[in-house]
Order: C-alpha cells, then sequence, then structure tokens
C-alpha cells in the first residue's frame, strides 16, 4: 500500500501483474493491511462491460464511519487489479491531546441554539414529538439533541 499526505492512501495505484492477487470482497480491509480498529464496509459492487468488477467502500474506525473516506477496488474474476480513492492507514494519535478548550455538552447545545437563535423546535411540538414516538414504536424517542456517544 502507497501512503500519501497526512496519513492517507495515495489516490489511484494499478497493480502490475505480478502484484495481483486473490481478492475476496470481504477481506478487503485485511489486504490493505488496515489498523485492527479500523475497516471497509461495503457500499455497492458493479460489474462493467468489459468485465470488470467494482467494490466501493466506506471506512469505519471503532464502528465510525469516517468522513470523506472511500475505496473503489476493481477486480476481474478472481483478481485484484486495482484500487482508488482514500482511505486513512495511520491512526497514530498525538502522545497529548489539549482538552482545554473541550465544551461541555450542554454547552455545547447552548451553542448550537444560540447560532439557530428560532423560536420554536420540533422537541416543542408535542402533536411532532407523539408522531416520533408513534412511528418509531419508542416511547422515548425526541427530536430534542442528545449525546449519543455517552
Amino acid at each position: 500500500m502507497i501512503i500519501g499526505e497526512n496519513g492517507c492512501t495515495a489516490l489511484s495505484v494499478t497493480l502490475e501483474e505480478s502484484q495481483q492477487v486473490n481478492f475476496d470482497p470481504y477481506d478487503a480491509a485485511k489486504i490493505l493491511g488496515l489498523d485492527a480498529n479500523s475497516n471497509l464496509i461495503s457500499m455497492k459492487d458493479e460489474t462493467d462491460s468489459l468485465g470488470l468488477t467494482h467494490y466501493r467502500y466506506y471506512q469505519t474506525y471503532e464502528g465510525i464511519p469516517i468522513e470523506n473516506s472511500m475505496y473503489i477496488m476493481h477486480s476481474k474474476g478472481t483478481l485484484l487489479l486495482g484500487m482508488n480513492g482514500t482511505i486513512v492507514l495511520d491512526f497514530t494519535l498525538p502522545a497529548k491531546i489539549d482538552t482545554s478548550n473541550i465544551l461541555s455538552t450542554d454547552d455545547a447545545l447552548n451553542d448550537a441554539l444560540n447560532y439557530v437563535n428560532t423560536k420554536k423546535y420540533m422537541w416543542d411540538n408535542e402533536e411532532m414529538e407523539n408522531e416520533l414516538k408513534e412511528i418509531t414504536d419508542n416511547k422515548n424517542a425526541t427530536y430534542y439533541p442528545i449525546n449519543f456517544l455517552i
């Protein structure tokens, strides 16, 4: 694998015949040697008029999708011929992360609400809240923003 700028892949790689390997679309992350916490999730595959199959993936890290990641692996029959796109290969974090400017959940929500600056929100409308509860079959469903990571 060719590592490009900022620990990401090079945009396009065409494999020489001697580099082509058997390709199992379910082993894409393994073939690329991704971090154990990273994975490639299949979006779709298409076979073109030349008989090449193009497998599209997006990348996750610890189950969380990585924004703007997209990788396409091209095969013919069982051989991997090439790949292109952008995925992250280096998840090295700084030794110490500055947490002095991190907002609390409440402060972040207040900042967002002040930015939007509207008079009424969907969670203020009892009819809409009840409809959401009914649609989702979840009596706790709400439009009120909550922190799902906690």
